[in-house]
C-alpha cells in the first residue's frame, strides 16, 4: 500500500482543500488592495477619507473585519518579544553571562516587536477614526497642519 493513497483515505481530501483555501482568503482579505503610503502615485486627497477608502480598496462595511485584523497583527507583535526572552533567560540562567551576540539579537527583536505594535496601533487607529495621518505625523516627530 503507498503512503499517499493512505492519507488519502484518512483525510477527507476535499475538506482538507476547502480548508486551505479559506484561510487563504481569509488572510488575503486582512489587507488592503493598496498600500497605506503617501507616496503611492494614484493617491487621492488623503484628508479626504472616504476617497482614501475607495483607494485602499475597502468600504465601511468592511471597516470592523479591517479592525479586528489589525487587533490580531498587535498581538502577533509579541511574537517576537516572547523569543527576546527566551534568549536572555538561555544566555542568563544557562551559561551564566549574556554574550554580545545575545543582546543584539534580544535588541532586534525587541526592534521588530516595536515596529509591528506602532504599526498595527497606528492603522488601528487611522480605521477607528475615519482620519488619515502620516505614521510621523502621528508619532509626534513632525507637525504637519495639514493632517492635524
Amino acid at each position: 500500500m503507498r503512503p499517499i493513497k493512505t492519507a488519502k483515505r484518512l483525510v477527507d481530501w476535499e475538506e482538507h482543500k476547502k480548508l486551505r483555501r479559506h484561510i487563504g482568503q481569509m488572510l488575503r482579505s486582512t489587507l488592503p488592495r493598496k498600500p497605506m503610503a503617501l507616496d503611492d502615485p494614484g493617491a487621492p486627497d488623503m484628508t479626504n477619507w472616504p476617497e482614501v477608502e475607495k483607494h485602499w480598496g475597502f468600504t465601511e462595511r468592511d471597516r470592523p473585519r479591517l479592525i479586528r485584523a489589525y487587533k490580531l497583527h498587535r498581538w502577533i507583535a509579541f511574537i517576537p518579544l516572547l523569543l527576546m526572552g527566551l534568549v536572555v533567560w538561555d544566555q542568563v540562567f544557562i551559561f551564566g553571562f549574556p554574550t554580545l551576540n545575545s543582546l543584539l539579537i534580544s535588541f532586534l527583536l525587541l526592534a521588530l516587536s516595536w515596529i509591528i505594535f506602532v504599526s498595527s496601533s497606528w492603522r488601528l487607529w487611522m480605521l477607528k477614526n475615519r482620519k488619515f495621518q502620516p505614521l510621523i505625523v502621528w508619532i509626534g516627530v513632525k507637525n504637519d497642519e495639514k493632517y492635524l
